[in-house]
């Protein structure tokens, strides 16, 4: 793989620093001259056995299902075949027969309240948990049988540990593991785990912690003579090593361990791109999925980043598969159950969130197909981003032949400040070299137009069906520059006479003043300080920018003035603030009681649900947030080509399949809006039963029912949108100054001109 270095700079931070960066891609990657799906040759860090100048790379395909899911197990290899449910398979998943099980389990199954898990063992053992349901009430009956590899049958009498007080009866849950001596190690659901005697169903040894403590069992998997237990704690992820001869606690493998924790290994994808909302932005269908195989000293571990081997006890992870030439990176696909056959190929399930299928997806290492493809799409970001990484999965699939490479700032220069990535990132550009697209959250993307660091992309959006006031807010002179993926739409909910007064964040100030003095008592605008000045600068921190970057500081004081007086008045009764703020259901402080006027924002299906339910319940309405800046929206995955990168042409097509109704049509899930038309429309008209409720300010509970909305209400919303024309703006640095210096002196604790300092002095 070709790599992107960055030149030496000079960089003028409290004088000259002088700085190099050196590599861009998602991850480094060694030489390596092993082509075999599996490398022996172990070295520290990552050896990347996924690319390498000859031949030889998995190649990825999707097979049919089987099954109801009402009889289930993770996906296997047993005596030879493929095993999912009760089906096998002979030729690697091409076809499927239905197998035979145990009568009495059969029996059960016939019942539509009993669900059945199996767990194979590598020989064709079987262990199966029945939990059978009560027709008049909750009441559930577990039953438990074991299935020799050659057939015999016989029932397990497993006096598992009692339930805590209060709780659901317990049982085994998650998935079991079949040990080489044939006994069975299994958790239950109450945090304990144990070793059971395959003959007589006795509990040979457990490990148990409080159920209610800070330590918990996920999964256990079996690797030569040890049992590795999944355990999360407050701390975070660990892999615990028990000795299956003594069940003794053995000493942990630090390489491992310390792997979960770096974005390459952990359980879920850092899809944060900056915020100012502080919305939840994550990705639909997180991945972390451990697994060994009988017979090797190694543990796998498939995440978003790819697929990695480790030895236990040696000194390095090799990266098998890199996820974003696979489905593994894709963030709308959740895929689970990952093994490896005997053959070396791999397999896992798969939904798509897309599309709502399920399949299951097969990985065969092909030694003709070259190691990487001759194509690169270099693609560099600030922060890690779901919608990039999905766009970057579907592209990679619809074109083999391409191979895209991501580098995260943050990640790659740990020990410099987001100025320091970004300054170095344009002078690279300016210097002709760099990556092919930039993602531009958190950078200011102001700054590379202006010193021609993008290519004009004017015409790229047309009919793509984006919505074209969005695409438009970044042009400079009629010229495109960058076109954001996604956006949020910061509003003000509340008494729509109230609402048709305001018009900036003047007269939004006295409208609230008008309301503290009409009830005094009563709060109209409950946010905490911090949380005030945050979300009010939404609005108006675009306006602060003058044209050389720096901060027009006689807008920047009336906007603190204005803040102080909304603060003074929207909070009447600190003793009665909410504990804390949601932006998860749009109206929710008002529904409560704890204010009059709300500052929220719609970001997907469930917001803009909650917003019309609010609105419909309380007579309510909404509008765009009102600040120094004028119909602002919030944009996310900023994309742009680099005007000295050398594939315009690839970089358009990606930028356009990244905006097509396709990539953009996912499950709601905690995702922003999309630009596109017909996928924000799909997105907003998901059928909704769902509703919210919470703590009243008077110590009772409040209620509202969400439903689906109406093609004339998303005809309304569309509409809304449709004048929006501002993206906010502002750096992390900046909003970080305002919620600290900014909080401080709505308290009175420091003075307005000293707060204008820290605050410029941060940006600066």
């Amino acid at each position: 793989m070709k790599h992107l270095f960055y030149k030496a700079i000079s960089l003028l931070l409290a004088g000259l620093l002088l700085l190099s960066l050196t590599s861009c891609g998602a991850d480094t990657e060694p030489e390596s001259s092993g082509t075999e799906p599996e490398s022996s040759g172990i070295e520290a860090g990552i050896e990347d056995t996924a690319v390498s100048s000859g031949r030889g790379r998995f190649v990825e395909s999707a097979l049919e299902q089987p099954g109801d899911g009402r009889i289930s197990s993770a996906l296997t290899e047993a005596g030879g075949k493929l095993r999912f449910g009760k089906y096998e398979s002979g030729d690697g998943g091409e076809s499927w027969t239905e197998t035979a099980i145990p009568a009495a389990v059969s029996k059960l199954a016939e019942d539509a309240r009993t669900s059945v898990s199996i767990s194979w063992g590598p020989d064709g053992e079987a262990f199966y948990v029945c939990d059978e349901h009560s027709e008049n009430s909750n009441d559930v009956t577990y039953y438990y049988y074991y299935v020799e590899a050659d057939g015999t049958e016989r029932e397990l009498d497993i006096s598992i540990p009692e339930a805590p007080e209060g709780m659901a009866a317990n049982t085994i849950a998650f998935k079991s593991v079949i040990l080489p001596d044939g006994s069975i190690a299994a958790l239950d659901n109450y945090n304990c785990l144990m070793h059971i005697d395959q003959n007589t169903g006795e509990i040979l040894h457990s490990i148990r912690y409080n159920y209610s403590g800070d330590t918990y069992y996920s999964n256990c998997y079996v690797v030569e003579n040890a049992l590795i237990l999944n355990v999360y704690t407050y701390d975070g992820q660990l892999l615990e090593l028990y000795d299956l001869d003594t069940w003794e606690k053995m000493p942990r493998d630090e390489v491992l361990n310390s792997f979960i924790k770096e974005p390459d290994g952990r359980t879920y994808l850092e899809s944060f791109s900056y915020d100012p909302n502080d919305l939840p932005f994550g990705c639909s269908g997180t991945i972390q999925d451990i697994f060994t195989c009988p017979g090797e000293d190694a543990v796998y571990i498939a995440t978003r980043r790819g697929l990695y081997r480790h030895v236990l006890g040696g000194t390095a992870m090799e990266r098998v598969m890199e996820g974003s030439m696979y489905s593994l990176g894709d963030p709308s696909r959740y895929i689970s159950d990952l093994m490896k056959t005997a053959s070396g190929d791999f397999y896992a399930t798969c939904s798509d969130d897309s599309d709502g299928s399920e399949s299951i997806l097969r990985w065969h290492y092909d030694p003709d197909q070259p190691a990487a493809p001759e194509t690169e799409l270099q693609i560099f970001a600030m922060f890690d981003n779901s919608e990039l990484r999905r766009a970057a999965s579907i592209y990679q699939r619809e074109n083999p032949d391409v191979k895209i490479s991501v580098e995260i700032g943050i990640e790659k220069h740990k020990d410099w400040t987001l100025a320091q990535v970004s300054q170095a990132l344009m002078e690279t550009v300016k210097e002709g070299g760099g990556p092919d697209i930039i993602l531009l959250d958190g950078m200011p993307y102001r700054q590379f137009i202006e010193n021609g660091l993008l290519e004009d992309i004017t015409g790229l959006t047309g009919g793509l069906g984006v919505l074209q006031n969005l695409a438009s807010a970044f042009d400079v002179e009629g010229r495109s520059y960058i076109v954001p993926a996604r956006f949020s739409v910061p509003i003000i909910i509340g008494d729509k006479d109230v609402l048709a007064s305001v018009t900036d964040l003047g007269s939004f100030a006295g409208q609230i003043e008008a309301l503290n003095k009409a009830e005094p008592e009563k709060n109209v605008f409950a946010l905490h300080e911090s949380l005030l000045m945050e979300k009010l600068a939404v609005g108006s921190s675009a306006a602060w920018y003058r044209e050389d970057g720096s901060i027009d500081r006689e807008k920047l004081s009336e906007f603190m003035q204005l803040c102080a007086r909304i603060y003074k008045a929207g909070s009447a009764n600190p003793d009665t603030l909410p504990m804390s703020y949601s932006p998860g259901n749009c109206g929710s402080l008002i529904a409560g009681g704890w204010a009059q006027i709300s500052r929220d924002t719609v970001n997907n299906h469930m917001t803009f649900t909650s917003m019309l339910a609010t609105e419909e319940k309380y007579g309510l309405g909404h509008i765009a947030l009102c600040g120094q800046a004028e119909k602002v929206f919030t944009p996310y995955c900023l994309m742009g080509i680099s005007s000295t990168g050398g594939n315009k042409e690839l970089s358009a097509d990606f930028l356009k399949l990244a905006l097509s109704s396709g990539a953009q049509s996912i499950a709601p899930g905690s995702e922003n809006l999309p630009v596109n038309e017909t996928a924000l429309r799909k997105m907003l008209g998901q059928e909704d039963i769902s509703g919210f409720g919470g703590p009243r300010v008077d110590d009772g509970q409040y209620f509202v029912q969400c439903r689906t909305a109406s093609e004339e209400q998303i005809d309304e919303f569309l509409d809304f949108v449709g004048t929006l024309e501002t993206p906010s703006y502002g750096s992390e640095n900046l909003y970080s100054a305002l919620t600290k210096s900014g909080a401080a002196y709505l308290k009175g604790e420091i003075e307005l001109e000293a707060a204008l300092d820290r605050i410029i002095a941060a940006e600066s």
